[in-house]
């Protein structure tokens, strides 16, 4: 019997493609052999699961026949979905500077399965709704987080679904321009306005590509004097930040000023020996940039005026002034050494004379066997001694002050009647006189003159009668008179 090999094969293969998992034994081994009537031929078979396999030989002839009826059940089984590989993974990407879009680039997906050489894979953003092409694509997005679903499906309609998310960031800070510098240089310097603070406006504008809106952080309204760096701040919606910083300059070329008004120059009567003493108006100055605690204020008194100039560095309670017009100078410097001054003048009015007082003379009002030395005291209400114009007639020969008081001392050497003129003149031209000092000096002693008598002229004397000649000006002497 002549078995045709091929068709026996062929209808083997065909009755495994039509078996079903059913119609298979769940556990079969079978083994058979043996040989043809002929013998020419022999043959071996062997049956297991979705297995049927055999040998024949002869006539020099070895074929091998069989089916794999197991594989055909297998492939009718797949349930089994492919797996991306490798696994998709979370995408991050920064939108552009220019336009607030940013590259997103998908890589290409793969997926293998052990039935489908070539599984299906589909890459799909959900919103907005946007396939990707699953061999790798660059897509432009603005920023936002994204879901992506990929799919990979096989042939028998198995499917492995896998999702990522790619988020769209906007790192790029917003941008300062132009960059506000109000006062570049301290040429450039604003004048200051207080000595809290002087206000520099500054013009901060943003820009963002990605926020319409961004927003300029606030810096501080007032700047003060000298230099202050400040540091200008942009940010944007994502919380990008820009900064610049700049240095504001604030000069101080003004001096101060004197805060109210002046008090008006006013007369002052004499009120002792050294003039007038005057309370010190207080007064007031200010600064565009010291305050008030930072200025110092000083006073001179009479400045144009060497002999009466007098200087002080802190305004006093009270000055004494002589009788005449003086200035009180009222000088103000500031942190930066501007100055500014302000006077007053002040009139001491002198109305009352001075007075003379003599002490010393004789009550009879002869200075025997001496010096004629006694004392003259001068006292004015406004002024000393020194400024006082005192003047004798006839002068003295000596006339000394006592120390440092209103009394000096007054000598006459020469012998004689005196009947002074005395005038004391003080700086307000009012004068004292005083004509009713009288006084005699004799410093030689008398001599005994004996006369005889003799007749008057013209005239007889009784006999009892002696003539003697009188001096107006004579001393007491004894006199002896005998027969």
């Amino acid at each position: 019997m002549v078995v045709n090999l091929r068709t026996i094969a062929f209808i083997a293969f065909g009755w495994a493609v039509s078996a079903t998992a059913q119609e298979m034994p769940v556990q079969t081994f079978a083994s058979s052999g043996g040989k043809s009537e002929n013998a020419e031929i022999s043959h071996f078979s062997a049956v297991g699961i979705g297995m049927a396999v055999g040998t024949a030989t002869g006539g020099g002839l070895e074929v091998h026949h069989g089916f794999l009826a197991g594989a055909q059940v297998f492939s009718d089984s797949d349930v089994e979905p492919p797996e991306f590989d490798p696994q998709p993974q979370n995408l991050r990407f920064a939108v552009r500077d220019s336009d607030c879009l940013a590259e997103v680039v998908f890589p290409e997906y793969k997926a293998v399965d052990d039935r489908d050489q070539n599984p299906r894979v589909t890459v799909t953003i959900v919103e907005p709704l946007t396939d990707v092409n699953p061999d790798g694509e660059t897509v432009l997005l603005p920023p936002g987080s994204y879901d992506v679903v990929l799919v990979a499906s096989d042939r028998k309609g198995n499917e492995k679904r896998a999702s990522i998310r790619v988020d769209v960031v906007d790192e790029t800070p917003p941008v300062i321009d132009p960059i506000p510098n109000p006062t570049p240089t301290l040429a450039d310097a604003v004048e200051a306005s207080s000595p809290s603070g002087t206000p520099v406006p500054i013009d901060i504008r943003c820009s963002d590509a990605c926020d319409p809106n961004p927003v300029a952080l606030d810096v501080q309204p007032k700047f003060l004097l000298g230099e202050t760096d400040v540091t200008l701040t942009c940010r944007d919606d994502s919380g990008n930040e820009q900064t610049e910083d700049i240095t504001i300059h604030v000069k101080d070329t003004t001096p101060p000023r004197l805060i109210g008004d002046l008090p008006d120059a006013f007369n002052l009567l004499c009120n002792n020996a050294g003039g007038a003493t005057v309370q010190v108006p207080f007064v007031i100055f200010g600064d565009n940039a010291s305050r008030a605690s930072q200025i110092a204020i000083s006073l001179v008194v009479d400045p144009d005026d060497a002999a009466l100039r007098q200087e002080f560095a802190q305004i006093p309670n009270t000055v004494t002034l002589s009788a005449g017009r003086h200035v009180l100078r009222y000088l103000a410097e500031d942190q930066q050494g501007l100055t500014a001054q302000a006077d007053l003048v002040v009139q001491v009015v002198d109305e009352t004379a001075p007075s003379v007082a003599i002490a010393g003379i004789p009550e009879s009002t002869w200075f025997n066997n001496n010096n004629a030395e006694f004392t003259l005291t001068v006292v004015d209400d406004c002024g000393s001694a020194e400024q006082l114009d005192i003047a004798l007639v006839p002068e003295p020969d000596e006339f000394v002050r006592i120390g440092d008081s209103n009394t000096y001392s007054v000598k006459y050497l020469t012998d004689g009647q005196y009947n002074l003129q005395i005038s004391v003149t003080d700086d307000g031209g009012n004068i004292t006189r005083r004509n009713d000092v009288s006084f005699g000096v004799d410093r030689t002693l008398p001599t005994g003159v004996f006369v005889e008598p003799v007749e008057p002229p013209g005239g007889d004397l009784e006999d009892d009668e002696t003539l003697l000649t009188f001096y107006g000006m004579g001393e007491r002497i004894a006199m002896t008179f005998g027969a």
